[in-house]
């Protein structure tokens, strides 16, 4: 019995560490950290979960990085500026930016490294870092500055016939400046110069320029451009045209246009179906991808421009039955609209976004509304086919689902144009359904559960088994004790075998080793018949 003892303990003792370090596997989550960072400086950043560090670096640039912990860390961030720099303002803030650990801005007497308090207990998943560095200008104007001077060039001449530049101006030495070039219709960009300085990009419409120790010229360069062909591709589910700014539908589906050129798209969706999103397959710009009407900046190429429509179950043009507002008609200047602004609308000063659902195969999506400020609770439901089952949500864009995993829930909407994507599966346990018209959203399955090894259920698994096999061992062991005891009762019992006596009893008791007090007087003594915990002494 001892060896079945050792046994036992053994197993139980291996399934309990099983089940605990199962757990501690499970509960462990990782965290993205998101830099948005200007060029005057660099920042350490350091980590920490119950004083074991989890990260530390020294970070000169944007970008990110990650690290695992288990239920929430602290991290110590320090600002260290450049020469003739100084820091201007720090925000530490969850990636949907509705909960900010730390914000703090400075002054002209706060110079050198200067780190913020220990931030703790940080569990969001993914934090964004934001840090602004500014030139170390002398307050009361009394640094030395210098003279900027902008240019617009058309082909070879300064003239401003093909766009214009971002007017010049007096700065001081480190001083970043951000300059802007608009090309004109008819004319391309084609790139900065600069006589002294330097310049973040050369080729972008848009640049940052630093200021050197002395006076300097930075020139935009504009050529002619030349007409390229836009083609607009037949949707099933719905018709797209060529429109003027009144965004009514048109029967003109292509046309030639400069590169920089803004046309305006419009789409109807027919009877029964709505809009998913716009799309391109060679180049150039869509205001939005999910509004009904949208501006699509000319590439320098020849493109073609399409829509996807999808089914809805409820037969209305839009999901929910609810018919979009439509945008606000612009001043029909082209080249000089803000990228991506339309498609926001604004009602009462805050902006409203666009919720677009991506229909996949083995169900349908019901939106209550087709747009939303940020913040605001939208409701979703996941309507599977025949021989589907529903799997979970995914937002391309942020914001938060009040249950992923759940075929009705709501959904809280970020501060941007975001795609809601439900997938089924199949009842036999087929592997989920994904949409086959779009990209993977960015950033994988936004929403959606982490999976990985279930350590948790082997733990529970290990104790189970172990538990069963300790049941049986104790069993046998007493199925084989009580035969025993029946084989040296018939040795004690010669002339009655119902009389034990005392003497016997105390026989057989140090034969088998009891320690309980057991039933061992005789039957006419013996006030509990029926009581013998020979069973518990196997304990």
């Amino acid at each position: 019995m001892n060896k079945w003892k050792r046994i036992l303990s053994t197993l139980l003792i291996l399934s309990l560490a099983v089940a605990v370090f199962s757990l501690g596997a499970a509960a462990d989550t990782s965290s993205t950290v998101t830099l948005d960072l200007d060029s005057g400086g660099k920042i350490a950043v350091v980590a920490k979960e119950n004083g074991s560090e989890l990260y530390n670096a020294s970070l000169g640039s944007s970008g990110s990085f990650s690290f695992s912990y288990s239920s929430s860390y602290d991290i110590d961030v320090t600002l260290n500026p450049y020469d003739g720099y100084r820091a201007e303002s720090i925000t530490i803030r969850n990636t949907n930016g509705n909960n900010i650990y730390y914000s703090k801005s400075y002054d002209s007497s706060d110079t050198g490294a200067l780190s913020i308090p220990t931030v703790k207990n940080i569990d969001s998943v993914a934090i964004t870092i934001v840090v602004h560095f500014t030139s170390d200008t002398p307050s009361g104007g009394g640094g030395t500055k210098y003279t900027l001077t902008t240019n617009a060039v058309t082909g070879s001449q300064l003239s401003t016939t093909g766009g214009s530049v971002t007017a010049g101006g007096s700065y001081a030495a480190g001083e970043v400046i951000e300059l802007s070039a608009v090309a004109k219709t008819g004319y391309t960009f084609a790139g900065w110069t600069c006589s002294a300085g330097s310049l973040s990009s050369t080729s972008d419409k848009t640049t940052k320029f630093t200021m050197p120790a002395q006076d300097c010229m930075v020139s935009a360069k504009f050529v002619q451009a030349q007409k390229h062909t836009l083609t607009l591709s037949s949707a099933t589910g719905g018709k797209i045209c060529i429109s003027d700014w009144s965004n009514s539908m048109t029967t003109v589906t292509s046309g030639s246009y400069y590169p920089g050129e803004v046309v305006r798209l419009v789409s109807q969706a027919d009877s029964g179906y709505a809009l998913n999103y716009w799309f391109t397959n060679g180049g150039g710009s869509l205001g939005s991808r999910y509004w009904y009407a949208t501006d699509f900046e000319m590439p320098d190429s020849d493109v073609t421009v399409s829509a996807q429509f999808y089914k809805t179950s409820s037969g209305s043009s839009e999901p929910g039955g609810t018919t979009p507002t439509p945008p606000p008609t612009p001043t029909p200047t082209p080249g000089e609209q803000d990228e991506g602004e339309e498609g926001n609308p604004e009602e009462g000063g805050s902006a409203v976004y666009i919720i677009s659902v991506d229909q996949t195969e083995g169900g349908s999506v019901l939106c209550s509304v087709s747009t939303a400020e940020a913040g605001t609770a939208v409701s979703l439901t996941a309507i599977p086919d025949d021989g589907y089952k529903f799997y979970n949500w995914v937002s391309t864009a942020g914001g938060i689902f009040e249950n992923a995993n759940a075929d009705k829930t709501t959904f809280t909407m970020p501060a941007s144009d975001t795609t809601i994507i439900a997938t089924f599966t199949k009842d036999d346990g087929g592997s989920s359904v994904t949409p086959s018209g779009d990209e993977e959203p960015e950033g994988g399955d936004s929403g959606r559960s982490g999976k990985g090894f279930p350590w948790l259920l082997v733990g529970i698994g290990a104790a189970l088994i172990a538990l069963i096999i300790g049941i049986v061992a104790v069993l046998s062991d007493r199925k084989r004790r009580v035969r025993e005891e029946q084989e040296i009762d018939e040795e004690y019992y010669e002339d009655e075998p119902t009389a034990l006596t005392v003497s016997k009893a105390k026989q057989r008791k140090k034969l088998f080793g009891r320690k309980s007090k057991g039933n061992f007087d005789p039957p006419e003594d013996d006030e509990d018949t029926d009581y013998n915990d020979s069973f518990f002494d196997d304990f």
